[in-house]
């Protein structure tokens, strides 16, 4: 599974939900590292946040969905605006979720989404959550708040 919200104390909450509820759980805090890392390591399914300010979730979800490799990923948007979603975004996505999010709904979206790959991944196993990938170095950091844990406000800027 991979998470995609740059809001970090968000992040957090659905990660901590996620792994308590079995899913491994990759992160990603911004656009640009959301399509490095679904494009390379092909999650079972992508948490896609919409706002987000280097690349919105709806041009990460056009990016994916133009590339025959990630093409067919399940996506489900979360979105704090669910009803101004363009159609296109819509018709692409398993599941259209607002902000906030209700926890039966978050986890029945997930499952429904990973169910046709449960048998071929590694998904049903718990493990210890990925660094999130703006203290990485795929997104570029503020130096300011670069030394602070679970900072993400370097989630703001854009890589380069």
């Amino acid at each position: 599974m991979l998470l995609v919200e740059d809001d970090g104390w968000i992040r957090r909450i659905m990660r901590d939900l996620l792994v308590d509820s079995g899913y491994a759980v990759l992160e990603a805090a911004c656009g640009r590292a959301a399509i490095r890392l679904a494009s390379e390591l092909l999650p079972d399914a992508l948490l896609l946040d919409v706002a987000m300010p280097d690349l919105n979730g709806m041009d990460v979800l056009r990016y994916l969905r133009s590339r025959r490799r990630t093409r067919s990923l399940p996506v489900i948007v979360i979105s704090a605006f669910p009803r101004v979603l363009p159609p296109d975004g819509e018709a692409s996505v398993q599941c259209v979720l607002g902000k906030p999010v209700e926890v039966e709904a978050l986890l029945a979206a997930v499952r429904r989404a990973v169910e046709p790959h449960a048998q071929t991944s590694a998904v049903g196993t718990a493990v210890a959550p990925v660094a999130p990938l703006s203290s990485r170095g795929f997104c570029r950091l503020d130096s300011a708040v670069a030394g602070r844990p679970d900072s993400d406000a370097g989630s703001r800027r854009t890589a380069p």
